[in-house]
């Protein structure tokens, strides 16, 4: 008798007692922005790109190509706060070598896209284009290949 109370006991008594634990997380997301380059993605932070634009000029016609070069496209979580550097419009000194003493003028306009994200995963996006131009009629520069950096400055918060 004593050993089916304590069975007794044990089967029923155990079972009064039961609890639960709830687990709440919480996930900290961050501002981030990556600039897509030959179809991977890097952080700008950890980034220094070079671009390399080829063009050709003829002094009775101007650019061979003048259409729309993109420079960059970002991708950033949405609402981020993006700085992407646009100028609107400007010029470049193209020459032959460091040293070289004949110029070439290089005149660009340049316009910053935004996308906002229109939920569904795709971010917000920032396209910035560069069109170039260079007048005719430079028949006093000599052929060679010229050269010239135009650097943009990229940051996000």
């Amino acid at each position: 008798m004593k050993k089916l109370a304590l069975f007794a006991a044990l089967l029923f008594g155990g079972s009064a007692f039961a609890g639960s634990v709830d687990v709440k997380f919480n996930a900290a997301v961050e501002n981030v922005c990556v600039i897509n380059s030959g179809g991977s993605d890097t952080d700008i932070i950890e980034a220094k790109f070079d671009k390399v634009v080829s063009l050709s000029y003829d002094a009775s016609r101007g650019l061979a190509d003048d259409s729309a070069i993109t420079v960059y496209s970002v991708k950033c979580t949405a609402g981020t706060v993006f700085s992407g550097g646009a100028k609107t419009s400007g010029s470049v000194d193209l020459k032959v070598g460091s040293e070289g003493l004949t110029v070439l003028t290089l005149n660009y306009t340049d316009d910053l896209q935004f996308t906002a994200d229109a939920g569904d995963n795709s971010g917000d996006v920032y396209q910035l284009t560069l069109t170039p131009s260079i007048d005719t009629g430079k028949w006093s520069v000599p052929a060679g290949t010229y050269t010239g950096t135009l650097i943009y400055t990229i940051s996000y918060e």
